[in-house]
């Protein structure tokens, strides 16, 4: 199945793109594909846990199953004050 990934922030900076079509295959998590696309990035387990996830405008829990044409946004940590 295609999904399409939107990056922001330090997603698009350490993945060199904001956006990508992928392929995968059915019964995929969010946290699946999380672990799949920041392969071999610094610090990927704390960012992970600090990461909001949205499918389709709405957000969703890292077990949330993918679907045929699902369109998927990491939004970062923030920090600030």
């Amino acid at each position: 199945m295609q999904i399409r990934v939107i990056y922001f922030a330090v997603y698009a900076e350490l993945l060199g793109k904001r956006q990508e079509a992928v392929t995968l295959e059915k019964e995929t998590s969010v946290s699946d594909l999380f672990q799949r696309l920041t392969q071999g990035i610094q610090n990927q387990d704390s960012l992970f846990l600090h990461t909001v996830f949205a499918v389709n405008e709405d957000y969703v829990e890292p077990s949330h199953i993918l679907q045929e044409g699902d369109e998927v946004v990491f939004i970062p940590p923030v920090s600030g004050g």
